[in-house]
């Protein structure tokens, strides 16, 4: 015999080593070669019992790899001898996308005896609401209040909608939708009941319908605006019209939504008038009444239609002057790149020959007034002067500015 071979590590996957040693009769010396022992591939491996769809939970999808027998997914068969595989022992298990509607992808990884790796893949389908209504293990939950009282525009609940403990979010998991919404219907007229259509999204599908009652509107709790009104020392003028809109800016209707012939005036406080006849607070406002400057007006218009048998209040004053015939003038501000808020002695005022002073307006606003270009300012009068005036001016560029100088030395 010319030489020895000595093994190591020549049992399980991965580097043999042999060390061939000479004899002494024609070789003497060692020779240590290196050499790989290869697992079998998964790719011969034979994976059944993976649903082809599972339903969303919310949480990822993880597979046991055993069937109801308590046999393993994985098989191989060599020699016509099945052998079966076992996680942790054989291979790894590792999962993409697992969670969220859509395909996911479950990975297999060879371990000792076995290399490589291969995918198999799934659907993850959308968890349905509307079967989950009919169920009698429901985890959507819908929480809504049963009536709601009319609201010009229309009456728009918003459900609070649980999938388990977690709170589901509108135009992600769901969209509202909405039907008979925009009228009372205290449930007498079963055939048009409000409704509001709870349509599931993203990982959700299916609608779910909850009906709810309108009851009449409240005018109480919309909003009502009137403007100063200048008598100019006449009676009869001191009237001022009210603006009344909804909570989402909707516009009530003179003669649908409230009673403009039923609108009375009342002195807040007590008033002396031009002729010394003294007015009692909350006494009636006579058509006949000079009115004096300064006199606060608390107007009370009446709700018809779907706002029937309730009022609505507002205040607004008698004044010498209004703000709608003044002329005012703004000059030129430069960008700075935040908001530009203006001070009092920047604007001029001027009305009937006068200019007016910082104590008889105040800023109460502004409108696009951080880039450049035109911005707005809401004023009102105080005191004497009355209304509100929205003006706008100019945010210009240090380069607009620039090129204007150049442009008067020009041309002067």
């Amino acid at each position: 015999m010319d030489y020895t071979v000595e093994y190591s590590n020549n049992v399980q996957v991965g580097t043999a080593t042999a060390v061939i040693t000479g004899t002494g009769n024609k070789y003497v010396g060692k020779k240590v070669v290196n050499f790989t022992i290869a697992g079998t591939p998964l790719t011969f491996v034979k994976v059944s019992g993976i649903p082809t769809d599972v339903e969303y939970t919310g949480e990822e999808v993880i597979f046991d790899f055993f069937d109801e027998e308590n046999e393993p997914f994985l098989s191989i068969t060599k020699n016509n001898q099945e052998t079966k595989l076992i996680e942790g022992m054989d291979y790894e298990v590792s999962y993409l996308k697992n969670v969220d509607k859509g395909t996911a992808t479950v990975i297999f990884t060879g371990i000792n005896a076995y290399s490589g790796s291969i995918k198999r893949y799934f659907r993850i389908r959308a968890y349905d609401i509307e079967k989950d209504a009919a169920s009698n293990e429901k985890k959507i939950t819908i929480n809504m209040g049963d009536s709601f009282a009319y609201e010009k525009g229309g009456v728009y609940p918003k459900p609070v909608v649980k999938f388990g403990d977690r709170v589901l979010k509108e135009k992600t998991d769901y969209t509202l939708s909405y039907r008979n919404n925009g009228k009372v219907n205290d449930g007498s007229d079963e055939s048009k009941m409000p409704t509001v259509f709870i349509n599931g999204k993203g990982n959700f599908e299916g609608t779910v319908a909850k009906i709810f009652t309108v009851t009449k509107g409240n005018l109480s709790e919309q909003i009502i605006t009137a403007e100063d009104k200048a008598t100019g020392d006449k009676g009869g003028v001191f009237k001022s019209t009210p603006v009344i809109t909804s909570k989402t800016g909707q516009k009530l209707q003179a003669g649908k939504d409230y009673d403009e012939s039923k609108t009375a005036y009342y002195y807040k406080e007590e008033t002396t008038l031009k002729d010394g006849t003294v007015r009692d607070a909350g006494a009636l406002v006579e058509d006949a009444d000079i009115i004096p400057a300064g006199t606060a007006i608390r107007v009370v218009t009446v709700g018809k239609g779907n706002f029937e048998g309730t009022t609505l209040a507002g205040e607004y004053r008698v004044v010498k002057y209004d703000l709608a015939k003044a002329h005012i003038e703004i000059p030129k501000k430069d960008y700075k790149g935040e908001e530009v808020v203006l001070n009092k002695d920047e604007i001029v005022i001027t009305l009937d020959g006068q200019t007016l002073t910082a104590d008889d307006f105040e800023i109460v606003g502004y409108e696009n007034n951080t880039n450049r270009g035109k911005a707005k300012v809401t004023i009102k009068g105080v005191g004497d002067y009355g209304g509100t005036r929205t003006v706008k001016f100019t945010i210009k560029s240090k380069l607009l500015e620039w090129w204007e100088n150049v442009l008067e030395l020009l041309f002067g």
